[in-house]
């Protein structure tokens, strides 16, 4: 049996309950009665569909408990189907790796029975287990998960599902032991799901945007969110998107032409099979690079772009046609009270989106009617020097022409102040606002002229998400409604679903689109997008090749990564001098041993830090080649048998280690090649450890690892990495002594350390002496931490400060109660890309 990946806590807790969970402690539930126990126990279905929920039991009788926690063979119970697909539970008395002194429990998928051999197929499931007293089946132990279970990931549950010495244990609440004469039940409850997206309960990993849906999602360049969700609106209405193909724009630069470079943009995600860069469109608005990481209104920046397109479209024979498209007209009405014949004033205004208030409103059209409700407001014409007279004025807004493309601004910030009055930002209101599938706009068009034709119905195609209760910060993605035919279970026409979430592209649900977004949690709807129905075939049509001007897809070279062979005798093309700059180029990040003696926290450094020295280099750029230039650069210091270069890879359990030497012999590959072989699909940079080699080392031992050691430091209360050694994987853990009292000139007599190894954020175990690397499964790039016990006079003096952690473990925890907190209120984006 393979070792077993232990779950991540992300993934292995269901949904929790909106309200507070049924007590049951005054009627326990027994475990038998299935539909109290579902009840109880499982989250209630948000909309998804069962296909089939089954109960197994296995009995365990006389089993002598004690034998089998001592063992490391894992228990392998009778198969079972639910859903389809074969099942199995997977016990390890004793725990796993990772997790002594626990029960271990794991529910195995043996494929589905119809194509077991397919390996593409997967089974979306909710389980739960029960560790039960075989004669009371209300005395139990229980936890639940969910997973999609594929033949990559066949397994999934609990390491510590629950301490050995609490199933011999009695409690306040069980009147008896779950193991009891060394019997004891195992009860699993299994529900299949439907999955009609494809992505129920997805990790996301290597996953294919394009290949599932058809699109490609744009590059965050760092708080861009708000931008890629509005271009990726604005992409998928494909008239309007034919209606920028139609610009004028060759010989354009794009760097500084506004609308050629969304030209090559919308182009570029019609043709490419991975995210597109906008960096080539925040040129031509003037931004440097830190300006790609300052929050924006996603409103603010629509205006600006659609003004700077009309700019470039004068003169031509489309002038106008943005406006036409786009642009609600509005009159407001002002007139004093006093004298509404001498001070009145009527104002007309074009705006690319209509704002709504939202305060105090629970419907659209309630909004609507408040945006036309008559207000009263100071005059600012009527004289102040009458204070007997009403200097009030009454204003009225009025919308006189409806566009094909209807979007609404919904403002649901409010301006937020400090102690001593001075604002200090905006909080959203917490009102629920309810936009409607199809919205009828007949009560508040007022079209004299008579120039719209026909019924002005409007069908709800995308939602610009945020996600925070502050609206400088947060987070932005939009639900955007694909072209099709057919109508929806609501009646409207149109294709699929998709949320467009940066650099990734899932299918969604309708009813998610229409029911998740009202206000009631952390994110909201915050632009509503309408298509007006008679409209929108013409909206929705499709692009084809011939749409796309020649001068445009000349100058694109359509995948991603081009492959640039050099002449025979001749030198490479510039970089400067390919048509896309950004997809041409990798960046690669190195890390080093300095740099990890400089980290405090969890693994080797923090690879989103700005300390972490980028270099760029071409797809097609030969290893030896970069290997070169870290050498003179990067690594700097004179060493006589050089660097070693190792790729950094993401693990399962989301700890970054560095893996694979790369060899000499590996010169001749390419950047791109590295990737292929050793990185991951959705990276979209390279990450090297640079290892300076010794005497010792210059050749690589099968039987020795590289591994990292951390020291924890009693009198400074620091955790700092303190080396990177090789060590021998038939050794015993204590073996480290030596290695250590070296590095620290002290003597090995009387020095007395103790390990840990880190794992992953959240599990950090202590190591025993007399085990060896090899069967604690230590391998190159592990991380082990260690403290020394006493010093030479046999004494350890308290730190300085007054707030001290008495050993490295208190120390890992409050690094991970630190990096929760810290996780609570940001969105976390720490990833290789």
């Amino acid at each position: 049996m393979p070792p077993l990946e232990l779950p991540s806590p992300a993934n292995s807790v269901l949904p929790t309950y909106d309200d507070a969970p049924p007590d049951y402690g005054a009627v326990p539930v027994s475990v038998h009665d299935t539909n109290e126990f579902v009840r109880y126990h499982f989250p209630p279905l948000q909309g998804q569909e069962e296909i089939e929920l089954k109960v197994f039991r296995w009995y365990l009788r006389n089993s002598s408990w004690a034998r089998l926690e001592a063992s490391a063979t894992p228990l392998q119970g009778p198969d079972f189907e639910c859903g389809g697909a074969k099942w199995k539970i997977l016990a390890y008395p004793g725990g796993v790796r990772g997790a002594p002194g626990n029960v271990s429990l794991f529910l195995v998928w043996n494929g589905l029975q119809a194509r077991p051999q397919d390996k593409k197929t997967y089974t979306c499931a909710q389980f739960a287990f029960c560790m039960c007293n075989p004669s009371d089946p209300t005395v139990f132990e229980t936890q639940n998960a969910q997973h999609r279970f594929t033949h990559a990931q066949p397994q999934w549950g609990f390491a510590r599902y629950v301490a050995n010495d609490a199933l011999r244990a009695t409690t306040e609440q069980r009147s008896k032991p779950i193991l009891e004469n060394d019997t004891l039940d195992i009860i699993v409850f299994v529900r299949v799901l439907r999955d009609p997206t494809g992505v129920l309960m997805h990790d996301f990993r290597d996953y294919d945007s394009k290949a599932v849906t058809g699109y490609v999602p744009l590059v965050n360049q760092g708080a861009t969110d708000y931008l890629n969700a509005m271009l990726c609106t604005l992409f998928m209405n494909s008239y309007y998107r034919k209606l920028v193909y139609n610009i004028p724009t060759q010989g354009a630069n794009p760097t500084e032409s506004t609308a050629y470079a969304l030209q090559r943009l919308f182009y570029r995600m019609q043709t490419n099979s991975s995210a597109v860069s906008t960096t080539e469109l925040t040129k031509t608005f003037g931004w440097r690079a830190i300006d790609a990481f300052t929050p924006r209104d996603v409103f603010d920046f629509n205006s600006n772009l659609q003004e700077r397109l009309e700019q470039e479209m004068k003169n031509t024979p489309d002038e106008g046609f943005i406006e036409r498209l786009l642009y609600v007209r509005c009159e407001t009405t002002r007139e004093c009270i006093a004298s509404p014949a001498e001070h009145r004033t009527v104002e007309t205004t074009r705006v690319a989106q209509l704002k709504l208030p939202v305060a105090g409103m629970d419907t659209i059209y309630g909004a609507l009617r408040e945006l036309a409700y008559p207000h009263t407001s100071p005059c600012p014409l009527c004289p102040t020097s009458l204070p007997s007279r009403d200097n009030s004025a009454t204003s009225r807004t009025r919308i006189t022409h409806l566009p094909p493309i209807l979007t609404l601004a919904l403002d649901r910030f409010l301006p937020t102040e400090n102690a001593i009055g001075s604002t200090r930002g905006r909080q959203r209101r917490p009102e629920l606002l309810n936009y409607p599938p199809t919205l009828d706009m007949a009560e508040f068009i007022d079209d004299p002229a008579g120039q719209l034709s026909g019924p002005v119905v409007y069908n709800l195609a995308g939602i610009i998400v945020h996600e925070s209760v502050v609206s400088d910060r947060g987070y932005h993605y939009a639900m955007l409604r694909g072209p099709g035919s057919g109508a929806s279970v609501t009646g409207q026409q149109g294709g699929r679903w998709f949320k467009f979430d940066d650099e990734r592209v899932v299918p969604a649900l309708e009813r998610d689109a229409l029911e998740a977004f009202y206000g009631d949690r952390s994110a909201a709807a915050y632009g509503l997008v309408y298509i007006r129905a008679v409209e929108e075939p013409k909206v929705l049509c499709p692009v084809v090749d011939l749409d796309v001007p020649p001068h445009i897809r000349e100058n694109i070279e359509a995948p991603i990564i081009p492959a640039v062979v050099p002449p025979a005798g001749g030198s490479r093309p510039s970089i400067t001098s390919l048509p896309d700059r950004p997809a041409y180029e990798v960046s690669v990040r190195v890390v080093t041993d300095d740099m990890f003696k400089r980290h405090q926290g969890f693994d080797l450094v923090a690879l989103d830090s700005s300390d972490i020295p980028r270099v760029t280099a071409r797809w097609d750029e030969r290893l030896g080649d970069v290997r070169q230039r870290f050498a003179q650069s990067v690594w700097r210091a004179k060493t006589q048998h050089g660097i070693r270069l190792r790729v950094v890879i993401q693990r399962q359990n989301k700890t970054c280690r560095p893996a694979w030497a790369l060899a000499k012999l590996d010169d001749s590959m390419t950047m791109q090649q590295i990737k292929e072989k050793w990185g991951s699909a959705r990276e979209r940079s390279l990450v090297f450890y640079i290892e300076q080699i010794t005497a010792a080392t210059a050749t690589l031992d099968p039987g020795k690892s590289l591994i990292f050691l951390k020291q924890f430091d009693y009198r400074s209360q620091t955790l700092r990495g303190f080396a990177s050694v090789y060590i021998t994987r038939s050794e015993p853990v204590r073996s480290l002594n030596r290695i250590i009292c070296e590095l620290l000139s002290t003597s090995t007599r009387t020095s007395v350390f103790a390990y840990y190894e880190e794992i992953q954020p959240v599990m950090v175990e202590p190591m025993s002496l007399n085990t060896t690397f090899q069967e604690a499964e230590i391998d190159t790039g592990d991380v082990i931490c260690f403290e020394q016990l006493d010093d030479d006079d046999g004494l350890m003096p308290p730190p300085s400060r007054r707030t001290h952690f008495r050993n490295a473990l208190s120390f890992y925890r409050y690094l991970m109660s630190t990096a929760s907190a810290d996780m609570a209120t940001t969105r976390s984006t720490s990833r290789l890309s």
